[in-house]
Order: C-alpha cells, then structure tokens, then sequence
C-alpha cells in the first residue's frame, strides 16, 4: 500500500519495506457519530529528485528539511510527526 500511495499521490518509487515508524496521532471528531481517526506515521526513502505531485490529491506542498522549515500553520498531527522525525528518528534514519 505504501508503494501505490507514494506512486499514485507524489510520482515516485519507494522500498516500503525499509520503514521505520515515527508514531501515532488519535484525533478525537465532536460529529454526530462521535468519531475518531488513527494516523500513523512512516519515514521511508526514495531516490526521487523532483516527486511529481498529483495535483487532484493536494491542494498544496512544501519541503521542509529541517525542523525549523515547519510552517507555523501546520496542523497539529503533521508538526507532531515531523518534530518526532527531526529531533529523535532522523539520526537513527541516515545511519
């Protein structure tokens, strides 16, 4: 699934199976079914240069290599995982 998704969704190749997992977020809905969503979160790699971003999935993207490229109007579940990601996973990520 991890393949498709980075093949259909960003235009690029990647080994789902060399994963490491960064964490989960439980976001709770006040709806009238009283919902609530699990996302989990995975760094992978890719050899990818340029990702061909499928525009019918994304309204909008950045690339954010560092902790401090962050925009401050990310959503909450996002800025978790990529604070997860530069300040404990990264290391372990590249070695």
């Amino acid at each position: 699934m991890f393949a498709r998704i980075a093949r259909n969704e960003i235009g690029i190749t990647i080994d789902s199976t060399n994963r490491r997992f960064i964490g989960q977020y439980v976001g709770r809905f006040k709806t009238e079914q009283n919902w609530q969503d699990l996302s989990t979160c995975y760094a992978v790699f890719s050899d990818a240069q340029i990702p061909a971003i499928n525009h019918e999935h994304f309204s909008g993207h950045c690339f954010i290599k560092a902790k401090e490229d962050i925009p401050a109007k990310t959503r909450a579940m996002y800025t978790s995982f990529l604070n997860l990601f530069f300040t404990q996973m990264y290391f372990n990520l590249t070695n």
